[in-house]
């Protein structure tokens, strides 16, 4: 089992071979196929898990050492990094087809949805992170728009319930695209305006 989906091909003898793959997909995308031996492909396959796992590992250890840290110091700040340090590591994971592969595998249909909702909600709670840590400094006059551009994006998701996938898909995308800008932005002029945060928040 891995991250991106294969199978075995026997082809009998040397002869030239048409193969036909039938891909079913709500919106019009490109599939690169690749052929490999099966000593190539399992060699490629524990280089994808080594790398996500020391990924995906680093980043639990972070959501771990905020949980600590809040039970520890009961630090509202510390609450929120470990909730944002969970949702990325979520988010990175699904991203990265390894909840695909392990985890939404009796439930295919909801992994195609989170690989399309959880980016979405990962940006709209970094923002919302990003304002409890502006409320902490002297500089933060966009402070309140960041709030409405997170929930904004959170809620944005709600579209996939009552709407067209390829209609919701574009939603999406779109206040994706807005709020990443938005949230770049803003964190640019924190720093600009002397905020210490702004600065930390630049090298994050």
């Amino acid at each position: 089992r891995g991250l991106y989906p294969d199978f075995d091909i026997t082809l009998p003898g040397d002869a030239p071979q048409d193969l036909y793959l039938q891909v079913r997909n709500f919106q019009n995308l490109s599939i690169p196929v690749r052929l490999a031996t099966a000593s190539a492909r399992e060699t490629e396959r524990l280089r994808e898990m080594i790398g996500q796992g020391l990924m995906l590992g680093a980043l639990l250890s972070m959501a771990l050492l905020s949980v600590i840290r809040y039970l520890e110091h009961r630090n509202p700040i510390d609450g929120w990094a470990s909730g944002y340090s969970v949702m990325i590591t979520l988010t990175i994971a699904q991203v990265g087809g390894v909840l695909n592969a392990f985890f939404w595998t009796p439930v295919p249909e909801f992994g195609n949805y989170a690989s399309s909702v959880m980016p979405v909600v990962a940006v709209g709670c970094a923002l919302l992170f990003i304002h409890t840590l502006s409320s902490l400094s002297n500089h933060h006059p966009y402070n309140a728009f960041l709030s409405t551009i997170g929930w904004a994006s959170v809620a944005s998701v709600l579209s996939y319930a009552v709407l067209d996938r390829f209609v919701a898909e574009w939603i999406c995308n779109v206040v994706l695209l807005i709020a990443l800008n938005i949230g770049t932005v803003l964190t640019l002029l924190s720093w600009r305006g002397g905020s210490l945060i702004g600065r930390w928040l630049i090298v994050a």
